[in-house]
Parts: structure tokens; sequence; C-alpha cells
């Protein structure tokens, strides 16, 4: 039991010093066992370490000054892989769960740099929703795709979740992006198998809008 708490403060910490290497947080070197040297952080983030869910460490995080982009994205990171262990709706996440990932990342979309992964996550939330998303909903993994047109990742999921929430003509042109720079099998074969579903078909949009 002591092995698995030792092990648990020890990716906590590390997953500390790498947000705030992300974060850009400044300070004298300390200096690692190994005399790797690492980054110097603040006591109350230290302190975040014993105080319960690892996501604790990230809302500390994002009191630290201006809220940075990385630091909202892994707060909402950690908040959607907990909740999609005890999801709320039937297997999906329920409507407060998805609002509370949502939330920070929306504060990393207003901040900057843009960063892909905020767009990407966006989307596994409307994709595991338990809540019908409109297409209004949806318009800004448009704007993901438009700053990171060669994020195929980005692009074909975007793709997927507009498909599956009845949004054919965007997901046809959203899978027209992805296409482009699709260079693995595993990509070339998911858009080939949404193109299939949406051929006979053509609307541009769910009366849901």
């Amino acid at each position: 039991m002591a092995d698995a708490a030792s092990s648990r403060k020890t990716v906590i910490l590390a997953r500390l010093l790498g947000l705030a290497f992300a974060m850009g947080i400044s300070g004298p070197p300390a200096r690692a066992a190994s005399d790797e040297p690492v980054v110097a952080l603040p006591p109350f983030l230290v302190e975040e370490i014993a105080k319960g869910p690892p996501w604790r460490y990230a809302e500390a995080a994002a009191r630290v000054g201006s809220i940075r982009p990385r630091a909202s994205y892994e707060l909402a990171r950690l908040r959607y892989v907990e909740f999609r262990a005890q999801p709320a709706d039937e297997g999906r996440l329920g409507v407060r769960q998805a609002a509370e990932i949502l939330k920070p990342l929306f504060a990393a979309r207003a901040s900057e740099p843009p960063l892909p992964e905020v767009y990407e996550l966006i989307a596994e939330v409307w994709a595991n929703a338990g809540a019908t998303p409109t297409r209004g909903h949806l318009a800004v993994l448009d704007e993901g795709v438009r700053l990171f047109p060669r994020r195929t990742a980005l692009a074909l999921r975007a793709a997927e979740v507009n498909g599956q929430h009845g949004f054919r003509a965007e997901a046809a042109a959203l899978l027209v992006v992805a296409a482009r720079t699709a260079s693995d099998a595993e990509s070339r074969a998911r858009i080939a198998a949404l193109e299939q579903q949406l051929a006979p078909h053509g609307r541009s949009s769910s009366p849901r809008d």
C-alpha cells in the first residue's frame, strides 16, 4: 500500500514539473537526486500533491497569475479522465460533467497560444456527452481546423462528431480537410468509413440548429 501511495505521488509530482515547464514558471533551479536540474515550484503547488485527486494540482496551477492555456487544458483533461470513468448519464457524460470539462477548455481557447489539443478534447466531450449539441456548439471545431489545417486527427474527429450528430454536409467538408494530410492506414480507413456513411445523404444541417 505504501509503495502504491509513493508511486502515485511520484506520478503527480512528475505532472507538476511538466506543467510548471509548460507554464514557464521560473526561479532558482532545484536539483533532483540524479543531479538533473528541475524547475522550482511555488510551495502551494507542491502542497497540492498530497491533497486528493490529481486534478487538484491543475486547479492550483490555473490560479498562478494569468491563466495559461496549458494549465487550463490539463485541468480539463484530468476531469475528462475522471468523469469518463464515472459517467453520470447512462454511460455518457452528464450535463454538469460536460460543462465542468468545457469551462477550462474555453478558457484555454481564449488565451494565447492556441493549442490543438484543446479543440480535440472539445470534440471528445461532444462525442461522449449525453446531451445533444447544436451546430452552434460544434462550430468551435471548425475554428480549430482552420487554425490547425494539417492536424489530421483534429479534422477527422471533428468530421466524425458532426456526422454522429446529423450534420452531414459539415462532416463531409471536414473530411476533405482530413483527407489532404492523412498518411496512415488507420486514418484513411476511418475517412473511407465515414465517407460511406455520408454518401446516401446530402442535407447541409440538422433541424436542431
